[in-house]
């Protein structure tokens, strides 16, 4: 499950300001060279993480994802909330993942611009998605994007040749 959530530093409970859970597929994100999937996987992790949760996003959901591709799970246009001192925004999500040699994933941002009418280049946010890793909690503080527009993308890069010859099972997003 994907979410945004507004809150103050000291609050308990966070307002969600976005979430997504891809049980009815992939709503309005959209996909860039058709890596990544919605839906119930049979590769990787074999499920998805959130207890009741039956479908995730994935990189090839029912095999190994192929070589020499790029490609981006792109969100709808979000406007995120302005904040006051000892307020954040953050982005929390579950993910799972198993990459080849040469291959990662960056979870990304980008912003519009009001001025121009035009998406910002994208921007990589803390933390590169290597080698393998469990079920686990990735969190983002986006609090220096108060106030914007933005799109939020999971970007997913493979290669091949030379040393780069194989592929994995990918990164799934719950």
């Amino acid at each position: 499950v994907f979410f945004l959530s507004f809150s103050a530093v000291y609050a308990q409970i966070p307002e969600t300001i976005f979430s997504e859970d891809w049980e009815s597929g992939p709503g309005n994100w959209t996909i860039s060279n058709g890596v990544w999937e919605v839906g119930f996987p049979s590769a990787g992790p074999g499920d998805c993480r959130v207890e009741g949760s039956a479908a995730c996003a994935g990189t090839v959901l029912d095999d190994n994802y192929p070589g020499d591709t790029d490609s981006q799970l792109i969100s709808a246009p979000i406007q995120l909330p302005t904040v006051s001192p000892g307020e954040q925004i953050s982005l929390s999500f579950w993910q799972w993942f198993s990459f080849a040699g040469c291959d990662e994933g960056f979870v990304q941002i980008s912003v519009w611009d009001q001025s121009t009418s035009t998406w910002s280049a994208w921007t990589n946010l803390d933390g590169t998605m290597v080698n393998n890793s469990p079920w686990s909690r990735r969190l983002n503080d986006l609090t220096s994007y108060a106030g914007e527009i933005v799109r939020i993308a999971f970007y997913h890069t493979a290669r091949t040749g030379g040393i780069c010859s194989s592929s994995s099972t990918g990164w799934y997003v719950d």
